[in-house]
């Protein structure tokens, strides 16, 4: 059900991510020499590296680098989903910085070294805003824990979340 509630936001990521490209960089000259479609096979390979890496990305902000017994990386085949997520207790500013790290790896600091450099690359401009589409769940779930007090302290247990106060704050 969250994958629908996430959708419209997909779609936002997605054309935010382009918009950007337009606006920072001559993308239009690249895209512009594109003549072929992207291969079916192709799509599945880069979806599937873009998947691993964003979820890669995930662990590497977790406690000791995605190596702490809390960090797990699992692939639910029923799903067809590849996660990464930590069962420990977490402050919500790091879960935070945990949604958001592959949306900035992947998708925001390639666009702004493209705008430095203008240097171009269409697989680079399609993997930004394939990685944009897939992270709509991470903006989803940062919306919602935004809410949450600044000094709270977070426990994920599947899909569910568990929340309180620090000790000792206000």
């Amino acid at each position: 059900m969250w994958q629908l509630r996430a959708l419209p936001i997909a779609i936002i990521n997605m054309v935010v991510i382009m918009l950007i490209w337009i606006i920072l960089t001559p993308v239009e000259e690249l895209l512009s020499s594109i003549t072929f479609p992207l291969p079916f096979i192709g799509f599945l390979i880069c979806l599937a590296g873009v998947l691993v890496i964003h979820e890669l990305i995930h662990a590497v902000v977790h406690p000791l680098a995605g190596y702490s017994t809390h960090s797990i990386i699992g692939f639910w085949p029923a799903r067809m989903l590849l996660y990464a997520t930590y069962d420990g207790e977490i402050s919500r500013n790091r879960f935070v910085a945990i949604l958001l790290m592959p949306s900035i790896v992947i998708s925001i600091i390639p666009i702004l070294i493209a705008a430095v450099t203008q240097i171009l690359n269409v697989w680079v401009v399609y993997i930004t805003i394939l990685n944009a589409f897939l992270a709509s769940g991470d903006v989803w779930a940062v919306s919602v824990i935004l809410r949450l007090p600044t000094d709270a302290i977070i426990r994920t247990h599947g899909h569910d979340a568990y929340w309180r106060e620090k000790a000792g704050a206000k």
